[in-house]
């Protein structure tokens, strides 16, 4: 039987890593929004590759807690400063507004740490979506296929990295909408370093999300989560959701077809492996 529990307040799993990080890039949360056990994601301890395939089939969200931890990964990024051995590599940094719209500019990684990292810049940018082992192949070694995943390690299509400064908000979307390239993806996320809060949504919801209709943004709610517009959006405060905050070496798995929106609680990495049925 799979023993599932849920979470009231937020995972501090994981504080040790922080011990080499600064004291503006640790975790605040007192920026976590208040959790309710009503709309806990539920959360397992352990799993097996029957019970995962049980979750997928009937997609269902699942927060596994320390399903990476045997990473080298979950050390090695926990300070920003480890990124600094590839400074010169060239990377894409994403600037988002709540409601969605965004620009993106290339840096060198060593300037993105420089800028929106160690300096609180207030224009919060992010390296977000790369594939993270085309861009640095040397970071391979730090990552491990976790066993219960494993039955399904030839359905995976990309593995996509974000990091990114405390209090970076990526805005609410639902990836299966953005492309057809990925309208047919469940998503797995690893949160590496950082905590991270995530709030999920229901296909069942979308009309209520208020979906763009600007083709150059297809898949992302106009919805400014933390300071809605309740009379341009009157239903969205109607809206059933799940949340977690994802800990140093959690995983959290999201159905395709879902909407997500996360907020970092502090310095951040998270891998995101796409996966097909």
């Amino acid at each position: 039987l799979l023993s599932i529990t849920v979470r009231t307040t937020p995972n501090t799993q994981g504080l040790r890593f922080y011990s080499k990080v600064p004291r503006h890039l640790k975790p605040n949360l007192k920026e976590c929004p208040e959790l309710s056990p009503l709309k806990a994601v539920p959360t397992v301890s352990t799993i097996t590759k029957n019970e995962f395939q049980e979750h997928v089939k009937h997609r269902h969200p699942l927060v596994i807690k320390g399903g990476i931890s045997d990473w080298p990964a979950v050390e090695h990024w926990a300070s920003p400063q480890y990124f600094r051995k590839w400074g010169k590599t060239m990377v894409p940094v994403e600037f988002r507004s709540g409601s969605g719209m965004s620009h993106t500019s290339l840096m060198h990684i060593h300037e993105f740490l420089d800028e929106h990292v160690k300096s609180r810049s207030a224009m919060l940018g992010r390296i977000s979506g790369i594939d993270v082992f085309d861009v640095i192949p040397e970071l391979k070694v730090d990552v491990r296929v976790p066993e219960f995943a494993e039955s399904r390690l030839g359905a995976i299509r990309e593995t996509l990295a974000t990091i990114e400064p405390p209090l970076a908000v990526t805005p609410l979307h639902c990836h299966s909408k953005v492309s057809k390239q990925f309208e047919d993806r469940h998503n797995l996320v690893a949160q590496v370093a950082g905590h991270k809060y995530f709030r999920l949504y229901r296909p069942e919801e979308e009309v209520r999300l208020y979906p763009s209709t600007d083709p150059f943004h297809p898949g992302v709610s106009t919805v400014d989560v933390e300071d809605p517009d309740v009379e341009k959006h009157s239903l969205f405060p109607l809206v059933d959701y799940l949340e977690c905050v994802l800990a140093p070496s959690d995983m959290l798995y999201i159905p395709r077809e879902y909407w997500h929106w996360s907020k970092s609680l502090s310095y951040s990495v998270e891998l995101n492996f796409r996966f097909l049925d």
